[in-house]
């Protein structure tokens, strides 16, 4: 079973992040998204 990447998505936009994340998704990546920094570091 291939290694699945995982993608940070960051940014203030939510609209941008779901649209995004869901796109990942279906590419197979595995994806989780914060919308400050912060948030980001303690993903």
């Amino acid at each position: 079973m291939p290694h699945q990447i995982k993608v940070l998505l960051v940014d203030d936009e939510d609209r941008f992040c779901e649209t995004t994340s869901k796109l990942l998704t279906k590419k197979g990546f595995d994806t989780a998204i914060a919308n400050t920094a912060e948030k980001a570091i303690h993903l």
